[in-house]
């Protein structure tokens, strides 16, 4: 007999029960979270498509609040507040989805980018330097080049910095 006063067999079959209602009560509100996350992906892909990443941030935002891991969201909100010039906004978004995906040159670049002019040079360095090679897209391959310039500069490490201003002058935009 159970602590409940019910024959054993009866108590774990309640237990079990519970349990089982208690896992689709959870799934149910996971897939609300996710459809939700996934409406307001397809309003902020909207918006942006019209021109307005202002009014996309604030999907975005509600993306992720619906759906924290949600990846594309991370990183989509942080480019847009890397863009808007709102490094304090977009590292925490931008770090979030590298930790989800640590393969994002490009995101990866960003966040060393954000930590270069938040001053933290160290973490700066060994982000840019590790998508210096990985990354294609022109642009960003000259932001990381000239951040790297400007940290390798403050260091006084010269020869380094001439290294990447040369590479510089070879980029085709």
């Amino acid at each position: 007999s159970s602590d409940l006063g019910l024959p054993v067999t009866q108590f774990v079959h309640r237990f079990a029960g519970i349990a089982i209602i208690q896992a689709i009560l959870l799934a149910a509100v996971c897939a609300a979270q996710a459809g939700s996350s996934e409406a307001h992906m397809q309003r902020a892909r909207q918006l942006l498509g019209e021109g307005k990443p202002e009014a996309a941030i604030g999907e975005y935002e509600a993306s992720i609040a619906a759906a924290p891991s949600n990846i594309e969201a991370q990183g989509n909100l942080g480019v847009l507040q890397f863009f808007a010039n709102d490094c304090s906004k977009a590292l925490p978004h931008l770090t979030a989805a590298l930790t989800l995906d640590p393969s994002q040159a490009r995101i990866q670049a960003l966040v060393g980018i954000c930590q270069a002019r938040q001053h933290h040079v160290e973490e700066a360095e060994r982000n840019l330097t590790a998508a210096l090679p990985l990354v294609t897209n022109p642009r960003i391959h000259i932001l990381i080049l000239t951040n790297l310039v400007e940290i390798e500069y403050a260091r006084g490490d010269l020869a380094q910095a001439s290294a990447n201003v040369a590479e510089l002058t070879k980029i085709d935009t």
